[in-house]
């Protein structure tokens, strides 16, 4: 039996007046019930255990957390037809720390300053 790797995207569903945003797969269908869950979990971090709190606020993690949108951005063009091999996933990590210390930091630090001015 031949399985189908499901593709998973953030989307929103401009339907009627409101904006609903759920996760959409293959089939265009939108799952809003992940779209609860997470809103669950933002709103109940704060009572979440002392350890669980401390994990997730780890230096570390806090650290692969504003990495992982330059890795998002740079892992589609090391990802091969036969998927994200660990070659592939090393380079695509290589080129968002360069692209996130090179141009984005950078970026913010004077977009930053240039605001505080105005």
């Amino acid at each position: 039996m031949k399985r189908r790797a499901s593709r998973v995207a953030l989307g929103i569903d401009f339907g009627g007046t409101s904006v609903k945003a759920g996760w959409v797969d293959e089939a265009g269908r939108v799952d809003r019930l992940g779209t609860a869950c997470l809103a669950a979990s933002l709103v109940l971090i704060q009572n979440a255990p002392a350890l669980l709190r401390h994990v997730l606020t780890s230096p570390l993690l806090v650290h692969f957390g504003v990495l992982s949108y330059s890795v998002y951005l740079w892992q589609q063009p090391f990802a091969t037809s036969a998927g994200m091999g660990p070659t592939c996933l090393v380079l695509a990590f290589a080129a968002a720390l360069a692209s996130y210390y090179l141009v984005e930091r950078p970026g913010r630090e004077f977009l930053n300053r240039s605001g505080a001015r105005a």
